[in-house]
């Protein structure tokens, strides 16, 4: 994690995982925080959609302090989970029939 240029600011690592990184940051001129993996269309910053930076992970930032969520949730996540829910249920519903 890095800021486009050190004098602009600092930024302090609370905790990462593979799909969550939290960042605190005080930002002295406009800026660009960026974590250190691949950029991918789903990384989000605080609910919003980061930008891409020199294909890595990223933020602009204006003059502030900020906590910085960046989250990544892999596509179709939502529908797959949807999908072995409803298997677990009919496969379910199958052995209790069954049983009657």
């Amino acid at each position: 994690m890095t800021l486009s240029d050190l004098k602009r600011g600092s930024v302090e690592l609370i905790s990462w995982s593979p799909n969550r990184v939290e960042v605190s940051a005080t930002i002295n001129e406009t800026t660009e925080v960026v974590i250190n993996t691949n950029y991918a269309k789903e990384w989000k910053v605080n609910g919003e959609p980061a930008r891409e930076v020199s294909d890595r992970v990223g933020a602009s930032l204006s003059p502030g302090t900020y906590h910085l969520l960046f989250t990544y949730r892999a596509p179709g996540f939502i529908a797959g989970l949807v999908i072995t829910l409803a298997a677990i249920l009919t496969a379910c519903h199958f052995l209790l029939v069954k049983r009657k």
